[in-house]
């Protein structure tokens, strides 16, 4: 079955994908409207009001969602990480198969895509929470960009990608999400990243943003969560693709409960079960949104890696991420050669 949802692509201008580009990531503003960001909002807020009267309280499962709160993360303020939000309410369907947002993914992608996560953080930090931020060193993560990252007529691709979506205004002392600019491409240990931005900390970008923009990355820039230290309430939510044809994998994953397919309408349903069959989703730089013609340039081929790239994970009992690398900024060694290279990637 080939995809059936609908998508706005290309959705970046030339601009934002050259700041793609560069960066590895881009703030679009205006993919949700005030009004929608504040009704997603307050969907997650009533949520959180529930798992507080449950008789289980973060420990129950409400409409397929589970949660965490500020003790299992170091937090003393007020703090709950909402998984799979995708049945809580309609407006989160409607979020995760947004036209814009899903022509967003493709954008990084360059196929079709499924959604893979649906996730949703509200915090606010006490008083004693924002002194002990300020020393506080970051928490970087990302994928390592070894098996999941590819070039096409002299674009970049990465098979997993984040339209983190922030709910409230964003400011300057607000937590807003920090990236190492460029980290995206770097196959270098990331030891030696973080001795370079200890050296230049401007190479650290700190996203401040009016509420309903979508902060769009390659799940392999390097990222974290910024210091909150004003004292307000921040709330995001945060969904991730894959290509269509991706198995479900682990927990983290999307599994819809039984029945609740059968009550989403069939131009959105692929979007949660994925394909069998992919699209390609093809741009130049000079492309925007609008355009339908492309432009190949014959300096930078369609790839056959790419191909190699998607099948690892069809099966669902082929380990998802196995290029995945979290690691904390306490300068923890690790060996870039001990992932086995593809065979595309062997030296000629």
């Amino acid at each position: 079955m080939s995809a059936s949802y609908q998508s706005l692509y290309p959705a970046l201008t030339p601009a934002q994908r050259y700041h793609f580009e560069l960066y590895g990531y881009v703030v679009v503003e205006g993919v949700l409207s005030p009004g929608e960001a504040d009704t997603i909002y307050e969907a997650m807020k009533a949520l959180r009001d529930e798992f507080a009267a449950h008789p289980d309280g973060l420990k129950a499962t409400i409409r397929n969602c589970t949660a965490i709160g500020p003790k299992d993360v170091g937090f003393k303020g007020e703090l709950i990480n909402f998984q799979h939000l995708l049945e809580v309410a309609p407006c989160m369907l409607d979020f995760a198969t947004n036209p814009r947002l899903l022509g967003l993914a493709e954008e990084v992608i360059g196929y079709t895509v499924r959604l893979n996560e649906l996730q949703g953080i509200i915090n606010k930090p006490t008083p004693a929470d924002i002194e002990a931020q300020r020393s506080m060193p970051f928490v970087w993560h990302h994928q390592r960009p070894v098996n999941a990252t590819y070039m096409d007529n002299g674009l970049y691709h990465c098979l997993f990608v984040k339209g983190l979506t922030y709910l409230t205004d964003v400011g300057p002392d607000d937590g807003g999400t920090v990236v190492i600019a460029g980290s995206h491409r770097m196959i270098a240990n990331e030891d030696d990243m973080l001795l370079a931005v200890e050296e230049d900390p401007s190479l650290i970008h700190k996203v401040e943003c009016p509420k309903g923009s979508t902060l769009l990355f390659a799940e392999t820039c390097v990222h974290a969560t910024g210091r909150n230290t004003s004292g307000k309430e921040r709330a995001v939510i945060i969904p991730a693709y894959y290509p269509a044809c991706y198995a479900p994998g682990n927990k983290n994953w999307i599994h819809p409960s039984e029945g609740f397919l059968d009550t989403v309408p069939e131009d959105k349903r692929s979007v949660l079960t994925g394909s069998g069959k992919l699209v390609p989703k093809r741009r130049h730089l000079g492309m925007g949104p609008g355009d339908d013609t492309v432009r190949m340039w014959p300096c930078t081929p369609w790839l056959t890696q790419q191909h190699n790239m998607l099948n690892w994970s069809v099966d669902p009992k082929t380990p998802m991420d196995p290029a995945t690398r979290h690691f904390e900024n306490d300068h923890t060694t690790y060996d870039p050669h001990a992932m086995p290279l593809e065979p595309w990637q062997q030296p000629q």
